[in-house]
């Protein structure tokens, strides 16, 4: 079956990243290792996109940031979407140790190299995201410039134009009010 495109506007992504975080939240509270989420979504984001494939890149990302941050320290992650160029931008950044270089060298392996490896243990998580970014004609890509932490950035085309759509009156037919 072929995957089913929807427009997302801005709520529909903001709820979708509550979402996220509190199944992130919850799974760390549960492993006794809380962690403080921030979500924003600026009021011009829209997309036509596959929203399950879409929840399953960013899930994957922040709860990638999460189990690095419950072994290696860093109490947030944050999870923003933004309009820019044509594109909307989801970043996924926490304020962890960052990525050790010997880790860098096998980020975004070809689907067929990957192997868990026991320093850093990249895992298929991470490629299934790079694949479903780029199904969903976009790119996920390590953010090397961001400070202390990890920032991953998804970017996926932009649906320019629309509108959400109004609510409808309730109209109540005068003889059905009658009754």
């Amino acid at each position: 079956a072929a995957a089913r495109s929807e427009v997302l506007f801005q709520s529909d992504v903001g709820d979708m990243l509550r979402q996220i975080a509190d199944l992130v939240s919850t799974e760390c509270a549960l492993s006794d290792r809380p962690i403080d989420f921030f979500e924003h979504v600026n009021e011009d984001v829209q997309l036509k996109t596959n929203p399950p494939q879409l929840f399953r890149i960013i899930f994957n990302l922040a709860l990638n940031a999460a189990n690095a941050i419950s072994r290696h320290g860093g109490s947030w992650i944050e999870i923003s979407a933004i309009t820019a160029g044509g594109r909307v931008l989801f970043d996924v950044c926490d304020d962890g140790p960052g990525l050790p270089p010997h880790v860098l060298n096998y980020l975004f392996p070809d689907l067929t190299l990957v192997t868990k490896r026991r320093q850093g243990r990249i895992g298929f998580g991470l490629v299934t995201s790079v694949d479903l970014a780029s199904k969903l004609g976009g790119e996920l890509r390590l953010n090397r410039e961001y400070g202390p932490g990890t920032n991953f950035c998804l970017t996926l085309p932009a649906a320019i134009g629309l509108h959400p759509p109004s609510p409808q009156p309730l109209i109540i037919d005068a003889e059905y009010a009658a009754a």
